[in-house]
């Protein structure tokens, strides 16, 4: 509980970018927040297997997509078998669940701007995918910090944080 408090006082402390990213992000998933034998499940598994490697922004059109490793694939397939939208990546990985960017207000916290990422698209799983809303802001160092919102009997709970690190950073010019 400690951890979620601090993620949830740096969330809000933080801004949103100061333009959309574009391109690959490297991700880490930072803390599961699923309450009761759901969260220590989803909590112990992760710890043993994590197939989320990221995401890839295309910042022109305003939307982008998730990186997995390959093993999920499985998974994918039983957990959504008419699911058609995933795509071979690079070397290992493939891409799934499309989605949208801008910026607005939180669904959580109104009077805070972040750049929100809506997987509320007809080309993703009902079941799980659409429900989802992550919600990115810029921590000091530069890397992305993100809430991942859970929309559940109507209302959004934040389900898991996580970061994301520019997969190619920009060097700097000599």
């Amino acid at each position: 509980m400690e951890q979620r408090n601090a993620l949830r006082r740096l969330f809000a402390s933080c801004p949103p970018p100061a333009s959309p990213p574009d391109g690959a992000y490297q991700g880490r998933l930072e803390l599961i927040t699923i309450p009761g034998p759901l969260g220590v499940l989803a909590r112990v598994w992760t710890r043993r297997w994590m197939p989320w490697k990221g995401k890839r922004f295309l910042a022109a059109a305003g939307k982008g997509e998730n990186r997995f490793s390959n093993d999920a694939q499985g998974l994918m397939r039983l957990y959504w078998p008419s699911y058609h939208g995933a795509r071979a990546a690079d070397r290992g990985h493939f891409t799934a669940f499309t989605f949208v960017t801008r910026f607005a207000s939180s669904v959580v916290n109104p009077s805070q701007v972040v750049l929100r990422i809506d997987y509320d698209l007809d080309a993703n799983p009902r079941f799980g995918i659409r429900d989802v809303v992550d919600e990115v802001v810029v921590l000091p160092d530069g890397r992305l910090l993100g809430e991942a919102q859970l929309r559940f009997r109507g209302r959004w709970h934040t389900a898991a944080y996580f970061t994301l690190t520019p997969a190619h950073p920009v060097l700097a010019s000599r």
